[in-house]
């Protein structure tokens, strides 16, 4: 029976642009992760869309492969859409762009839709799990559109608390890189992304963050309306992965 591969690894990143910033709560939070953080704030009064510029660590790798992206949203300041766009030096030069601008491939993968919130009394946090397949990437960009309207969020700002990458890093041979840094061998589950999981908004910092998860509607799935050269990709991935499973089990 083939061995189960290698489950995903989270990918350090660090922000690298952003249109604009609360000062109170700066981009460099979305670098240090945790589920009762306050994450990054855009200005108050912001003008839309705004632009959060993620580059993947380390920068010298030649090639960082990203499967999945999470998205933990605040529970007010809620954009109605995330777009997601990729970028990468397309594989025809040893160099490796130091900023977006520079990369040679940059494509479009499509866009989340997040929920007002207004059922839960905006006492929820929205947690999104994008699968993307396979897609070679240097930077990552979020596109936040417009908030949606509340009377918590009497600024009109949107704001991330969380952002986790999953992936792999590859050398120049295209053999998975291992790192002596141990924080990269940090392994964490992989949501489906037909559930929704939503992470209670902690008040109180001396009680643990309640983590509760929910499947989706299955007509609704996770909102993600993928560019359709990368969901025909996803299929005859899945539609593979679903042959071999099928082989090994006739075969053990």
């Amino acid at each position: 029976m083939t061995a189960e591969p290698n489950p995903a690894s989270k990918v350090q990143f660090r922000v690298a642009e952003v249109s604009s910033t609360d000062p109170d709560h700066p981009a460099s939070e979305l670098e240090a992760y945790r589920e009762d953080g306050t994450g990054w704030w855009s200005a108050k009064s912001c003008s839309f869309p705004q632009e959060i510029v993620i580059q993947l660590l380390p920068y010298t790798a030649k090639c960082i492969v990203i499967n999945q992206i999470q998205i933990l949203a605040h529970e007010a300041n809620i954009p109605q859409k995330i777009e997601i766009v990729l970028a990468s030096c397309g594989g025809n030069t040893d160099k490796q762009p130091t900023t977006f601008q520079e990369c040679a491939n940059v494509r479009r993968l499509g866009y989340v839709s997040l929920d007002s919130n207004e059922s839960s009394n905006h006492q929820a946090r929205e947690l999104k799990s994008i699968k993307v397949g396979e897609e070679e990437a240097a930077f990552v960009k979020l596109i936040l559109h417009r908030c949606h309207s509340n009377q918590r969020n009497g600024h009109n700002q949107v704001s991330i608390i969380g952002v986790t990458i999953l992936g792999k890093i590859v050398c120049h041979d295209h053999q998975e890189f291992d790192e002596d840094d141990s924080r990269r061998k940090d392994e964490i589950s992989i949501c489906d992304k037909s559930n929704t999981t939503e992470i209670r908004a902690d008040r109180n910092r001396e009680h643990p963050t309640q983590v509760v998860q929910q499947p989706a509607d299955s007509n609704n799935g996770s909102n993600a309306q993928l560019e359709p050269n990368i969901q025909c990709r996803l299929n005859i991935l899945e539609r593979a992965k679903q042959k071999k499973a099928e082989l090994e089990v006739r075969y053990e």
